[in-house]
């Protein structure tokens, strides 16, 4: 018989300002997320972030997955901050700032 563990720990830390990183490396946890959202699998994730080990891409993998909503949420948050952050630097650096429109 084995011992099965009963977490998994997941390789991620928090800078003070709230971002959110997988340890090891300077990637955000959000863009991991999207990347899962638009079907990316775990081999694929690792084309797109080659500092991701297969073990980690597993991890973060298995850890959206039981955590959908959580992430989802979270990812909806943050990309909506980044929206209103860039509203403010157009408005405040309108001659400093050239910023593509999105359709």
């Amino acid at each position: 018989m084995i011992t099965l563990p009963t977490t998994i720990s997941v390789p991620l830390y928090q800078e003070p300002d709230g971002t959110i990183r997988i340890a090891g490396t300077r990637l955000l946890l959000s863009l991991v997320i999207i990347e899962f959202q638009r079907g990316a699998t775990v081999n694929s994730i690792r084309d797109v972030y080659d500092t991701l080990t297969p073990e980690m891409a597993a991890l973060l993998w298995v850890y959206y997955y039981q955590n959908r909503h959580m992430l989802d949420t979270f990812v909806s948050r943050d990309i909506a901050e980044g929206e209103a952050r860039l509203i403010e630097l157009e408005r405040d650096y309108p001659k400093y700032l050239y910023i593509t429109k999105r359709p």
